[in-house]
């Protein structure tokens, strides 16, 4: 038994990385070589007592230093060595890959990566491809006029006004859907993602373009379907050094309709796979048109199977390299 841990789903419901790891977890119930439990923990003596209880063959903590700041396994390691502790981690970079060791990572021997845009330089991180969202896009219906949508969190680091300048550029008459809850950790009143449509309501005035925003916080099929209904999903974040992949694109890859991205840092996963989908050297008509043959592959490799598999084989080396 591999136990995963994860927040309090009352705590972190609005929350990237809770969501992000409640979409492995479930993905994971599905394995035929163990039986993955999760329990919402939040401190370390709740680790420790449930590591007692249960006595798993390894420890996954779906970390972020924002969310589990309180998580260093050291003195765990030493209570409980024959058990790996393995953190799936969201932020990592090249440099941080290449530098991994348990002393700058709160103790952990070892980490998962799911994002294989960066080189393995490191043997204690093991690459796994990134896991497309659960749910199934809607029937496909032709709109009479493009629809264009975004959805995620309203930071300013999101570029949420650059969608609409673009779509004012190039259409004379289009619909926005952007879809902004609040962020549990970052805007938990919703300030910014108001902000955001204000901007929006500013750049399309005048124009021939409806705005339709909408802010509770839907559940990954619900959000699938909602994203399916676009004709085109833009992300066209700011560079955000030190950042790692968002985690958006990865619910519009499952809804099968075209992705257009800023050639950033955060959206790599993206356009390193996809280098038709970068805006700049491009047009949302062109995206558009192209359908979404062009991220086919990029699809295969996101499937629930494919990457199920890959998670399983790291954590078999894991515990094999650990236990050796």
């Amino acid at each position: 038994m591999i136990l995963f841990v994860n927040q309090s789903k009352n705590i972190t419901q609005n929350c990237g990385v809770y969501l992000i790891g409640m979409q492995y977890f479930e993905a994971l119930q599905s394995s035929k070589s163990y039986t993955y439990v999760t329990v919402p923990i939040n401190s370390t003596i709740e680790l420790f007592t449930t590591i007692t209880a249960l006595n798993p063959l390894a420890v996954i903590v779906n970390y972020h230093n924002a969310t589990m700041s309180w998580v260093n396994v050291t003195k765990l390691k030493e209570q409980f060595p024959s058990i790996p502790f393995i953190k799936l981690e969201h932020e990592f970079t090249q440099s941080s890959i290449d530098a991994y060791s348990p002393i700058k990572n709160q103790g952990f021997d070892y980490a998962i990566c799911p994002d294989k845009t960066l080189n393995a330089n490191n043997k204690n991180v093991f690459h796994i491809n990134r896991l497309m969202a659960e749910g199934t896009p809607a029937s496909l219906k032709q709109n009479n006029e493009p629809v264009i949508g975004y959805q995620g969190f309203g930071f300013n680091h999101k570029g949420i006004p650059s969608i609409a300048r673009q779509v004012v550029k190039e259409f004379e008459k289009a619909q926005l859907r952007f879809h902004i809850p609040n962020s549990y950790y970052g805007d938990p009143q919703g300030h910014l993602a108001r902000q955001q449509i204000h901007v929006v309501q500013e750049i399309i005035q005048g124009k021939d373009i409806q705005l339709h925003f909408s802010n509770d916080l839907m559940s990954s099929d619900e959000l699938v379907k909602w994203l399916s209904e676009n004709d085109v999903n833009c992300y066209f974040y700011h560079h955000m050094h030190g950042n790692g992949i968002a985690s958006a694109p990865d619910y519009a890859i499952a809804a099968r309709k075209p992705i257009a991205v800023k050639q950033t840092s955060q959206l790599r996963y993206v356009w390193q796979n996809v280098p038709s989908s970068i805006i700049d050297n491009s047009s949302l008509k062109e995206i558009i048109k192209n359908g979404f043959e062009p991220f086919e592959l990029l699809y295969d490799k996101m499937k629930k199977e494919a990457v199920l598999g890959e998670f399983d084989l790291a954590i078999s080396k894991i515990i094999t390299r650990h236990n050796g």
